[in-house]
């Protein structure tokens, strides 16, 4: 219902500050690293018996940073041919 009156009968979008639009490109960025990662890293940490759910959330947050910048930024860079 937000999303509705926001999008459709809404004709002014919020607007955030410039760190809080960095925080949100950032989680748009590992969005896509986070859903591929997450559940085998929460299976890894419960191997080792870590189930505090902070704990589990921060290390796939983390894990999905890396595989980020390690291969969907450097994809991102390529030129288009």
């Amino acid at each position: 219902a937000i999303i509705y009156f926001l999008v459709i009968r809404g004709s002014v979008m919020p607007s955030f500050k410039l760190t809080t639009n960095k925080i949100f490109n950032f989680l748009g960025s590992i969005s896509y690293p986070l859903y591929l990662t997450h559940y085998s890293t929460f299976e890894l940490l419960k191997k080792y018996h870590i189930d505090n759910i902070i704990v589990l959330v921060i290390s796939s947050l983390i894990v999905s940073t890396i595989i980020y910048y390690v291969f969907d930024s450097y994809s991102k860079k390529r030129a288009v041919s």
